[in-house]
């Protein structure tokens, strides 16, 4: 089953700032982040149900060598990002906070 994959305003803001911080802080890192998210949205779209929900029906998946993780919600025809958010923050903040 493949669905379309559509990434929400927050999200997205979410992703140029990580990718800035982490060109910032090493040289290619934020590349390295694309690509691994890139990734992680063509697994989701192949398997929306394969991650485990974590929280009423947010799905998180881990983007891999980095400690982020992605938030998304299967919806009857598509897939929703929420969030990509770091692991260490606040459980609920995860999901909902700024």
């Amino acid at each position: 089953m493949s669905l379309p994959v559509k990434v929400s305003g927050a999200a997205a803001q979410e992703i140029l700032e990580i990718q800035r911080y982490l060109e910032e802080a090493n040289v290619g890192a934020g590349v390295r982040f694309r690509t691994d998210l890139e990734r992680c949205l063509q697994i989701i779209q192949q398997y929306p149900g394969g991650a485990r929900i974590r929280y009423r029906n947010y799905r998180s998946i881990p983007i891999e060598a980095f400690s982020f993780h992605l938030i998304y919600a299967v919806r009857s025809n598509c897939i929703v990002v929420h969030r990509v958010r770091h692991m260490r923050q606040r459980p609920l903040k995860r999901y909902f906070g700024k």
